[in-house]
C-alpha cells in the first residue's frame, strides 16, 4: 500500500507522518488554487487559495497565519464542517492537526491559530457564502459578513499566482 502522495513539485509527502522538510509553498499554492470552497456547492468555482489571500489581507496581526490557515488541505483536502466535527471523524481531525503542526514549524508560526484568524475565517465564510449564492443577506444564521466586500472568483492559475505573491510579500516584510 502506498503511504505517500506525489505533489505538484514532484516531492513525496507522507501526509500521516509529514515533517516540515516535505512542505513547499509552491505545492500549497498550487493545490489550494485547485480546491473549491464549500465542497464545490457554489455558483462558480471559488478556490481555497483565493479565500486564503483574503484571510491574509484582513488578518492585521497575523497575515501569514491567515494565508496558511487552510494549508493542510493541500495534503488531505477538507471535509465539510458538519461532517468533520462528528465524533467519528476524530482520526481525520488529528491528521489535520499533525499537518498544521508541521506547517507552523516550517513557516515559524505560532502553534495555535490566532483568534483573529479564526474570526476572519468565520467572517469570510459568511461573506463568501453570500457573494457565491449560498445564503441570503437577510439570513443571519451564518453570522456577520463584510458588507463592502464583493467576491469575484479568480481562475485557479490566477489564484495560485496571487497566493504566492502574497506569501513572498509577507515573508519579505517579515524578513523570513
Amino acid at each position: 500500500m502506498v503511504e505517500y502522495i506525489i505533489t505538484y513539485t514532484g516531492h513525496k509527502v507522507f501526509p500521516i507522518k509529514i515533517n516540515p522538510e516535505q512542505i513547499f509553498i509552491e505545492d500549497i499554492a498550487h493545490a489550494l488554487s485547485n480546491i473549491c470552497r464549500y465542497t464545490g456547492h457554489c455558483r462558480e468555482f471559488y478556490s481555497v487559495a483565493q479565500h486564503s489571500v483574503y484571510c491574509a489581507l484582513f488578518s492585521r496581526n497575523f497575515p501569514l497565519w491567515g494565508l496558511l490557515h487552510d494549508a493542510s488541505e493541500a495534503y488531505i483536502c477538507d471535509i465539510a464542517s458538519p461532517v468533520k466535527h462528528q465524533k467519528c471523524m476524530k482520526y481525520y481531525r488529528q491528521a489535520e492537526r499533525n499537518i498544521m503542526d508541521a506547517i507552523t514549524r516550517k513557516f515559524n508560526l505560532p502553534t495555535e491559530e490566532p483568534k483573529e484568524v479564526k474570526f476572519m475565517d468565520r467572517l469570510l465564510l459568511s461573506t463568501e457564502a453570500e457573494c457565491l449564492g449560498l445564503r441570503e443577506r437577510t439570513d443571519d444564521s451564518w453570522g456577520p459578513s463584510i458588507q463592502d466586500l464583493i467576491i469575484v472568483p479568480w481562475a485557479p492559475k490566477d489564484a495560485e499566482k496571487r497566493f504566492l505573491t502574497m506569501y513572498h510579500s509577507l515573508t519579505n516584510l517579515m524578513g523570513v
